[in-house]
């Protein structure tokens, strides 16, 4: 459950003054400044975790499991709110459950990219499957009508991208990189992030990432 910034605020601020013994009728100094207690040991930090930032990685964990996970009830999520749609349904409407993994959304999207098998599921426009970026951040202006759906196997022609026929003339770098991008053969579509550790959700490299 995503929690309210004051309630998290205010239980970062009972560890700190449990920390340094501190009470409401007894203040004491704290010897070091919050932040930068935060921060590793090695740095000179005490490495005591935010919990404003915890919660935030628990919510980023929420969409992995949304993503990654196959039970009944992520099924439901994704066919109610993800599947079929050019996005996500909006975040500030429908359930509880879908609102909070609103919150780790962009941070979950930042860090996962496709590696491509054979483009069904990937979409072209609003996937990472470059390497670098989503295509539609890294050009200027409006889609034609259907592009918002268009998926990646559309422009895959068995050893070559097939990029004509788009509406958008990509930078030349960009189309240098497509190129260069290999097309397999066989295989479906995998998507990864950099907060995986094997089949499990990294929460110590979410946290060091927020």
């Amino acid at each position: 459950m995503y929690l309210p910034k004051k309630t998290l605020h205010a239980i970062d601020q009972t560890c700190a003054n449990f920390m340094w013994d501190s009470e409401p009728q007894r203040k004491k100094t704290h010897l070091v400044a919050w932040l930068k207690s935060r921060g590793d040991t090695e740095l000179g930090g005490l490495s005591v975790r935010s919990v404003v930032i915890m919660n935030q990685v628990l919510m980023t964990k929420l969409c992995w499991k949304v993503k990654s996970r196959s039970n009944l009830a992520n099924r439901l999520i994704k066919e109610k709110y993800i599947d079929n749609r050019p996005y996500p349904a909006a975040f500030t409407k429908g359930s509880h459950i879908w609102q909070n993994v609103g919150k780790g959304w962009d941070l979950y999207q930042r860090l996962t990219a496709w590696c491509i098998g054979d483009g069904i599921h990937i979409n072209l426009w609003h996937d990472n499957w470059t390497g670098k970026r989503t295509i539609s951040s890294l050009v200027t202006g409006p889609l034609n009508r259907g592009e918002e759906t268009q998926m990646l196997n559309s422009v895959m022609r068995d050893d070559h991208w097939n990029l004509n026929s788009l509406s958008f003339i990509l930078p030349t770098d960009l189309l240098l990189w497509i190129h260069a991008i290999p097309i397999p053969q066989f295989g479906e579509d995998v998507p990864f992030c950099s907060l995986f550790k094997g089949l499990h959700f990294d929460s110590k490299t979410a946290y060091n990432t927020i």
